[in-house]
């Protein structure tokens, strides 16, 4: 059986941390099965012997996972049953940065430089909608 990432960019709005606003962005790389990538993120599916960067932070503070209706609109997103954690765009740089080096030790025939491009454009994506407030990407899996 086989595990998928459920993730979103979400921003946070003041120095508090109330979150006003959130965006899918996840279906051009992340939606995928890449268990190097997951296995780097948070330690999902790692047969791989990398270190982690977010293993079992959870969701942040306000953040719910839902299943079907999304009654407190927002940040109701379905993340998935398991694993649930989050990174800073710094950290999915970081993340983005040291994939096509895992990828290649792992895969040697791929060079993992298209998750790298794909992932640092949502990034980009996501800094220009964050403005001065912090954006996270939060996510978990399903087995």
């Amino acid at each position: 059986m086989g595990c998928d990432i459920h993730g979103q960019f979400i921003v946070r709005q003041g120095k508090e941390g109330a979150g006003r606003y959130s965006h899918p962005l996840t279906g051009l790389v992340l939606d995928q099965r890449r268990y190097l990538l997951f296995a780097m993120l948070a330690g999902v599916r790692n047969t791989f012997g990398v270190e982690p960067i977010a293993e079992g932070r959870g969701l942040p503070e306000g953040v719910k996972n839902y299943e079907g209706e999304n009654p407190d609109g927002f940040y109701a997103f379905n993340y998935g049953d398991h694993s649930f954690s989050w990174v800073t765009l710094a950290e999915l740089r970081k993340v983005a940065d040291a994939y096509p080096a895992e990828c290649r030790k792992h895969y040697p025939d791929s060079d993992g430089e298209n998750v790298k491009r794909a992932i640092l454009g949502l990034c980009e994506y996501a800094d220009a909608m964050r403005g001065e407030d912090e954006a996270l990407f939060v996510f978990g899996f399903d087995s």
